[in-house]
């Protein structure tokens, strides 16, 4: 079936945000591009643990990094993702309510 590839990426995304720490990183990012110092501060997480999280972000092109002067500045990579992860984290809001 030609829908099956496309199947596979999307478990395959969907596994990646399934990290609590990626998904905490692909929220905060939302709202502003940030560096690796900011994004440990925000996790409260040692910065090879929050580098290797962001690795696997930027392989699965999740997350996309510029330079601003001597810093590697992360960003979304592509907007789309935020109509899901908004839906589920709307989701869990509501589950957590009932």
């Amino acid at each position: 079936m030609k829908n099956d590839e496309s199947i596979r990426r999307a478990a395959k995304m969907l596994k990646v945000l399934g990290d609590p720490s990626r998904l905490a990183i692909m929220n905060f990012l939302k709202d502003q591009d940030a560096n690796v110092t900011a994004i440990c501060e925000m996790l409260g997480a040692e910065q090879s643990a929050v580098s290797h999280q962001l690795k696997v972000l930027r392989d699965y092109r999740l997350v996309k990094t510029h330079r601003d002067g001597r810093s590697i500045v992360y960003s979304p990579e592509d907007r789309h993702v935020y109509d899901f992860l908004n839906l589920a984290l709307e989701h869990a809001r509501e589950s957590a309510d009932e």
